[in-house]
């Protein structure tokens, strides 16, 4: 039984549940910046930089959010 005002242990499911969306946001952004920077490679005939900048683009993108993700995380879930 939790006393008033105590706050919920950190259960596994919502370590899980937060580690896989990390990934995925990662997997995502970096993804989008890939394709994008091809798509821009295409249409200007710069290969190989649109896709070296969409993909460093990508990965700061999904680091960025990675980040944000898991300060929200640790706020909502402070350890004991």
């Amino acid at each position: 039984m939790q006393k008033k005002g105590e706050k919920e242990p950190v259960r596994l499911r919502d370590i899980l549940v937060s580690a896989a969306s990390m990934g995925l946001t990662l997997c995502v952004s970096l993804c989008i910046g890939i394709a994008c920077g091809y798509w821009v490679d295409t249409q200007l005939g710069t290969i190989p930089w649109g896709l070296l900048l969409g993909g460093i683009l990508g990965a700061v993108s999904g680091f960025w959010s990675i980040l944000k993700k898991a300060v929200r995380f640790m706020n909502d879930h402070p350890s004991r």
